[in-house]
């Protein structure tokens, strides 16, 4: 079995058993085909080609792709099954100004794909005060929340409510550090792995581009299914701090997988430290 077909059987046990089917596409009569459609719930279709790292499209291929873009569908070029599930796992950002709603959309959402068993619980990365003082009473401020259970992730008792059995779960960036090591014993494995996970980063612009926040969080990324950022403010100190908070949401796909590449392809050196 060559390398590109390993991948592709990996990515089609995954999503299978996720409930989607992972059609094999026959190119009789219309070579340069991606290999794979996905039928996911909701009436998603997603096109998957799928590649070894450094391995370009043939000709037909390329050609291919640019008549399912102009009927308005993407086909995905995947180098690895991370790739692959990345790109079939949702990814949104929520830019909206302070005061319109950011997390009671966010909680609206929640409760609608839990309904549909796309995920089954929240964790939240946000300020402490937020943690403490804005998610909890939006909770409680609605009726239709008032049945999601919160844990706050911090204090002396943190290691507990992680034990708890909660919907929503809530920690500051600074927690993340020690939450990266409570789950390197493989007794601990279990918080992530027994659950479909949605993340949520409130704040996103708080994550700046190599951070040790950034770094802390990037580890786990792999564990949730959904990712989502909210912020009002999402390139306070300009477009260079974007690269950090887009990363979460697609590892890399949009703006690359390194600042140094996203700085030099999109940015010129001159002005204030070197690039505008």
């Amino acid at each position: 079995m060559g390398p590109e077909k390993k991948i592709e059987t990996k990515f089609m046990r995954w999503v299978t058993s996720l409930g989607s089917k992972c059609l094999k596409m026959n190119p009789r009569g219309h070579k340069g085909q991606p290999d794979r459609m996905v039928v996911a719930p909701d009436g998603i279709i997603l096109f998957i080609e799928f590649k070894v790292p450094g391995g370009d499209l043939t000709p037909l291929q390329a050609q291919f792709h640019k008549e399912m873009e102009a009927l308005g569908h993407e086909v995905k070029v995947c180098r690895s099954v991370q790739d692959a599930q990345d790109y079939y796992k949702e990814k949104t950002g929520l830019f909206l100004r302070p005061g319109r709603g950011k997390t009671g959309i966010t909680l609206a959402a929640f409760k609608i794909l839990v309904k549909k068993k796309f995920i089954d619980k929240l964790f939240v990365v946000a300020p402490l005060r937020v943690c403490y003082q804005v998610w909890p009473k939006e909770i409680h401020k609605w009726q239709n929340f008032r049945d999601l259970s919160i844990g706050i992730v911090h204090g002396k008792n943190k290691e507990q409510v992680l034990e708890e059995d909660h919907d929503i779960y809530v920690i500051n960036p600074e927690g993340l550090t020690w939450l990266r090591s409570w789950l390197k014993p493989k007794r601990h494995h279990w918080f992530f792995d027994n659950h479909k996970w949605m993340l949520c980063v409130d704040e996103s612009s708080m994550f700046r581009n190599n951070s040790g926040r950034h770094r802390n969080l990037k580890s786990m990324l792999g564990n949730f299914y959904r990712r989502l950022i909210l912020t009002g403010s999402p390139a306070p100190n300009g477009l260079m701090g974007l690269w950090g908070q887009l990363y979460i949401l697609d590892r890399g796909t949009r703006l690359g997988s390194y600042i140094t590449a996203y700085r030099n392809k999109f940015f010129y050196p001159s002005g204030y430290e070197g690039h505008d």
